[in-house]
């Protein structure tokens, strides 16, 4: 027989049954609309490691202060243990302003005058240094290619050699060689008007250093105009005389031989005689005869 719920008798002891019934039957709250989902964005990408450097010459030259951002999100990259070393030719970091790639002043350097070239020695470059093959090998002559003077003058050399011997050769006297007593000689006078000099370049270490002079026979000062011609079998160098002031002597161009290399130097360097002139580039070692000519 199946009990009908509606004749049945009331339980009291099973109260908790009727308000189970009454939560179950009463329809849960209906949840909440999930917020929208916002559209993801492409973030920045995260900086792992540090941007390498460029290793090209012409980076170098770029402005390396400009480094990328990190991104806001991003942790900061962790700093390095100690400050980067130095690379040659690049701005250290934190400089700001003009790149230079050098801070230093640039090192003095001679002007190298390579086999078959031609230079003009000026105020502005007055030095050169000729090639090994230049400096050994034939001769070196020297030539006064001058307007001024005429017939009055000369060209001489004071010299010293690695020996310690020093004079002063002096075409317009008897000795045309030097040294004198030379079966050899080192310098030798010869040309026109007692205006061209010549070193025997196979004897280029024994000479130290010499300078060449111009000066009047009369000891009149002279307004000089021309230039110096220099050649080698390898090389050609000008020197002009037109911005020395006038005077009876001119030490106008010194000589200097360096472990076989010659170094030449436009001077310049107006004087009363040619024993002052000699005087002032330090050839205090010459018996003198008079103030242009040596005892031999």
């Amino acid at each position: 027989m199946t009990p009908d719920p509606t004749t049945a008798r009331p339980r009291t002891d099973l109260a908790f049954l009727s308000v189970r019934s009454a939560r179950a039957l009463t329809p849960p709250p209906a949840p909440a609309p999930a917020p929208p989902t916002p559209t993801p964005t492409a973030a920045a990408p995260a900086v792992t490691e540090p941007v390498p450097r460029a290793t090209s010459a012409s980076s170098a030259l770029l402005d390396l202060d400009d480094a990328p951002t990190a991104a806001p999100h991003t942790a900061a990259p962790t700093p390095a243990a100690g400050p980067a070393p130095a690379t040659p030719g690049v701005p250290a970091s934190g400089a700001t302003g003009a790149r230079r790639l050098d801070p230093s002043p640039p090192p003095l350097r001679l002007a190298s005058l390579p086999t078959g070239g031609r230079l003009m020695l000026t105020p502005a470059a007055p030095v050169v240094a000729l090639s090994r093959l230049a400096s050994g090998v034939g001769t070196l002559n020297v030539e006064a290619a001058v307007t001024s003077g005429g017939d009055d003058l000369v060209l001489s050399c004071a010299y010293a050699l690695a020996s310690g011997q020093s004079s002063f050769l002096n075409p317009d006297s008897s000795q045309r060689t030097a040294p004198p007593d030379a079966r050899l000689p080192v310098l030798t006078a010869s040309g026109e008007r007692s205006r061209r000099l010549s070193i025997d370049l196979r004897q280029v270490r024994t000479l130290s250093r010499a300078v060449f002079v111009l000066h009047s026979r009369s000891g009149t000062p002279v307004t000089w105009s021309g230039a110096l011609l220099i050649s080698t079998i390898g090389a050609r160098i000008d020197v002009p005389l037109e911005p020395a002031p006038a005077s009876a002597a001119l030490a106008a161009v010194s000589l200097y031989q360096v472990d076989g290399r010659l170094v030449l130097r436009s001077e310049r360097d107006p004087a009363g005689s040619p024993r002052e002139a000699c005087a002032s580039f330090g050839y205090d070692a010459i018996a003198w005869l008079d103030d242009a000519h040596v005892i031999a």
